[in-house]
C-alpha cells in the first residue's frame, strides 16, 4: 500500500537529467513508484502542480556538532529543505568515540539525517582513524591552522589518511591553513596530500580572502589538474561575502591555540599589545570597516554588536587595530566577526564549478537562536539563496544544477547509500518548492529569519514540514558509513 503520493510535480532528481512532471509515490521510508499513479490506492496526497520535487537537500559542510544536543530540531536547516546534515567539519571532533556519538544523537530522535567525518587532533592518535571509520565516519576532517605549527602533524595526517583510506573511508576534508595570499600553496599541499595517500579530497569552504580576492579562476584550475590526474578531489561553499570567524582568527597563528585566561593575560602586556597592534595594521590594512562585531560571549559586550571595527575604535579614540586587541583583552576569544573579505564573482565563479557542493558551515538553530548578538544569515539561508541569488538573481546555473549540487554530489562524495536522487528504492528525503520564489529572507542585521518558497519537505518518508509549517515529526536517522 502507498502511503503518500505527491501528485503532479515538476521532478528535478538531483542527477542534472532533465526535468519532467508526474507522480511520486513512497512507502515507508522509500520512493515506491514513479509515474501516474492517479488509479492505485494511497492513504494520503498531496497536489504539487507548479512545483518542483527534488531529492532533500545535504548540508555537507554543517557544525551541528553540540547544536543537536540543545536542539534537535534543526529548525533553521529543515525549513530549509536540508534533509541530512554531516557534521565534524573542520577537524571538529567530539569527545566521545564515533559509535557513541550516533547512538546518542539516535536516541534524541532528531528531525533530520545526521552523518559525521571523524575530527582529527593536531596530531591524531595510532588507531583512532581506523576505529572512528569502523564505527562509521564518512571519513576525516583536520583544520590546518591548527595543526600547521605542530611537530609532527604533517606526517600524522600522512599516516591518517592512509588509515582512512585502508578502513574503505578514503575521503578527507580540509580546512586549508590559509584562504588569504597563501591560499594557492595551502590548496596545493592538501592536494598533495591526497594524491599521496590515494583518497578523495574536498576541500572545505573553498574561496579567496582579502588580498587573494579575484584569484578563483586559478584556484579552480589546481584542482581541475588535480582531478585529471586522477585524484578525486572537490569542493565546498557557501553562498555569501563574509565569512563568520572569530576576532582572534587575525592573530599570529601562536596566539590561536591560547587559552582564553591566557590570551587575555597576554594581551594586558601593554608592550605586547602595542606590538600586536602593529602586526594587525600590517595585516589588515585598511579593512577595519568590513570587518563588523557578530557577537559576543556575554550580555555586558552586547552594545558591540552589529559595529565595525572602526566604528568602535573611533568611538573610543583608538586606532582600530588597538580597538580589535581591546576587544579581545576585555571580552576574551569568543567574540566573533562577519568579515566582508570574500568577492562575489570568486563565490559564483567557485559556486559555479561541476565539482563544488553546496555547504552552511553553521550549525542549525531556532528563531530564538540564544545568541549575545547575530548568527550568520548562512545558518537558516545557504541553500534558498543559491536560487534566489545565483539561479534566477545572477544565473550563473540553472535549477537542475543547482539541486544536483545539493544532492546527488554530495551523496556520491560521502558515500551516503540510496540517497541525493529521486527514483524507486531510495530514501523518501523529499523536499517540494516553488522554483520561481524560493529565496533566503535572512539578513546580517536579522539573520534569525526562514527562507520562502519551501512548501513540503520528506524524511525518510515521513511529512517534517507541510505548506511552510514545521510538524512533530522526528523521522531522522543517525547515517553510518557503509551502512
Amino acid at each position: 500500500m502507498i502511503s503518500l503520493v505527491l501528485e503532479r510535480a515538476r521532478i528535478v532528481d538531483g542527477t542534472g537529467r532533465p526535468a519532467f512532471t508526474t507522480d511520486v509515490g513512497i512507502a515507508g521510508k522509500r520512493i515506491a513508484l514513479i509515474g501516474d499513479l492517479s488509479h492505485r490506492d494511497a492513504h494520503r496526497r498531496i497536489d504539487c502542480r507548479g512545483k518542483t520535487l527534488a531529492p532533500g537537500f545535504i548540508d555537507c559542510h554543517s557544525h551541528d556538532e553540540q547544536r543537536w544536543q540543545s536542539d534537535s530540531r534543526f529548525v533553521s536547516k529543515l525549513s530549509a529543505g536540508v534533509t541530512t546534515v554531516i557534521i565534524g567539519n573542520c577537524g571538529r571532533g567530539s569527545q566521545q568515540s564515533v559509535d557513541a556519538t550516533l547512538r546518542a544523537i539516535a536516541h534524541e530522535r532528531p528531525t533530520l539525517n545526521v552523518g559525521m567525518l571523524h575530527g582529527l587532533a593536531a596530531v591524531p592518535s595510532a588507531g583512532d582513524v581506523r576505529d572512528a571509520c569502523e564505527q562509521g565516519a564518512f571519513g576525516i576532517s583536520d583544520d590546518r591552522r591548527v595543526a600547521r605549527d605542530t611537530p609532527g602533524a604533517q606526517a600524522a595526517l600522512a599516516a591518517a589518511l592512509v588509515e582512512a583510506r585502508e578502513a574503505g573511508r578514503p575521503l578527507y576534508a580540509a580546512h586549508l591553513r590559509d584562504y588569504g595570499t597563501g591560499v594557492e600553496d595551502a590548496l596545493d599541499e592538501a592536494l598533495d596530500g591526497a594524491r599521496h595517500a590515494e583518497v578523495a579530497l574536498l576541500c572545505e569552504h573553498l574561496g579567496a580572502r582579502d588580498r587573494a580576492r579575484g584569484s578563483a579562476h586559478r584556484l579552480l584550475e589546481r584542482i581541475d589538474r588535480a582531478r585529471a590526474s586522477g585524484t578525486p578531489a572537490y569542493a565546498d561553499c557557501y553562498p555569501y561575502v563574509a565569512t563568520w570567524d572569530y576576532l582572534r582568527d587575525l592573530l599570529p597563528p601562536q596566539l590561536h591555540v591560547l587559552p582564553d585566561a591566557r590570551l587575555r593575560e597576554t594581551l594586558n602586556d601593554p608592550a605586547f599589545a602595542a606590538t600586536l597592534a602593529l602586526a594587525l595594521t600590517a595585516r589588515v590594512g585598511d579593512r577595519w570597516a568590513h570587518i563588523t562585531i557578530a557577537s559576543v560571549p556575554g550580555e555586558e559586550w552586547m552594545d558591540l554588536c552589529g559595529e565595525s571595527i572602526e566604528d568602535i575604535a573611533r568611538a573610543r579614540r583608538l586606532s582600530p587595530a588597538r580597538a580589535a586587541v581591546e576587544i579581545l583583552r576585555a571580552a576574551g576569544g569568543a567574540v566573533r566577526t562577519f568579515d566582508r573579505s570574500l568577492d562575489e564573482d570568486d563565490v559564483a565563479t567557485i559556486l559555479a564549478a561541476e565539482f563544488t557542493t553546496i555547504g552552511s558551515c553553521a550549525p542549525s538553530y531556532a528563531l530564538d537562536t540564544g545568541v549575545y548578538g547575530m548568527a550568520h544569515p548562512r545558518a537558516f539561508g545557504t541553500f534558498a539563496r543559491i536560487f534566489g541569488r545565483y539561479v534566477r538573481g545572477r544565473r550563473a546555473f540553472d535549477a537542475i544544477e543547482a539541486v544536483r549540487k545539493m544532492t546527488s554530489l554530495p551523496a556520491r562524495i560521502f558515500g551516503l547509500r540510496e540517497r541525493g536522487t529521486i527514483e524507486p528504492g531510495a530514501y523518501a528525503d523529499i523536499v517540494v518548492f516553488d522554483a520561481e520564489t524560493i529565496a533566503d529572507t535572512a539578513t546580517y542585521a536579522r539573520p534569525a529569519s526562514l527562507s520562502v518558497g519551501i512548501e513540503h519537505v520528506l524524511v525518510n518518508g515521513q511529512v517534517a514540514m507541510s505548506r511552510g509549517e514545521l510538524t512533530n515529526e522526528r523521522a531522522g536517522e543517525a547515517l553510518r558509513a557503509g551502512g
